[in-house]
């Protein structure tokens, strides 16, 4: 079964400390290029959590990186970059998933010891299947957990599990999957700013996208020891590996293996 397209695809990294990662530096290293835009924040504060963020696009691969960095963990969110051609009628922008997994597998390798001790490693994916209808959507995933489908008045559908599993090194993951159904609404506005600073907005477009969001969450299971920098690279990989193996599959079987 090939992979369904991606929404995003985020690695975490919770770090011991990280008073010195500087987003723009992990943004370099990993893209091979420098961000568009970069913050920092010296007094991180609940409106503004972050000590600094670092964003751009990657032209060749049509996607939009961002680093976060918080007081104990850096968040790296992949997502398409939306063209303006992209917002044509019932279209949801999504990326190929395979690639852009083994893109982070390469990248991983130019961290080096930028990132300090964790105590933990995530890698996050939504996979979409897109259907027609609402209907359709609802088909499908109880075709993929394998449950009777219901009537048009089922709502909030929602299936989750998660097994752990044993890898080499006394490495133990969570393996989530969650199934639920989403609806994607696009909204073009066009804007008149003839006379400012009022703007005039025009709906010119409004079209919705249903289907099956599959969430995939894999992540290390802390049990007090902490993975070094030397070893992330490898743990990361394990992850990244794996996740692909179950959206490979797709359905709750792959928590089988």
């Amino acid at each position: 079964m090939s992979l369904k397209p991606s929404q995003a695809i985020q690695v975490v990294w919770f770090l011991t400390a990280n008073d010195d990662i500087k987003a723009d530096r992990v943004f370099e290293l990993m893209f091979e290029g420098e961000p568009e835009n970069v913050q920092k924040n010296r007094t991180p504060n609940p409106v503004n959590p972050f000590l600094s963020t670092a964003s751009g696009t990657i032209d060749a691969l049509k996607l939009d990186a961002s680093v976060q960095v918080q007081v104990g963990r850096v968040d790296l969110v992949i997502s398409p970059h939306f063209a303006e051609d992209d917002f044509s009628a019932a279209q949801v922008v999504l990326f190929d998933t395979e690639k852009v997994l083994r893109i982070l597998e390469a990248a991983y390798e130019q961290l080096g010891s930028t990132m300090k001790s964790a105590f933990r490693l995530a890698i996050v994916a939504n996979t979409i299947d897109q259907a027609d209808s609402y209907l359709e959507a609802l088909q499908k995933a109880c075709e993929i957990v394998g449950i009777t489908q219901y009537g048009p008045d089922v709502s909030d559908f929602m299936f989750q599990l998660n097994r752990r599993k044993g890898f080499d090194g006394n490495l133990t993951v969570n393996r989530l999957m969650r199934f639920s159904i989403v609806e994607i609404k696009n909204v073009t506005i066009s804007l008149n700013a003839i006379m400012p600073p009022t703007f005039v907005t025009y709906p010119s477009a409004l079209t919705n996208a249903f289907g099956v969001m599959t969430t995939y969450d894999l992540n290390t299971v802390p049990d007090g020891q902490i993975i070094e920098p030397s070893k992330q690279t490898a743990v990361l990989k394990v992850l990244t590996s794996e996740l692909l193996s179950l959206a490979s599959i797709g359905s709750p079987k792959a928590l089988e293996g």
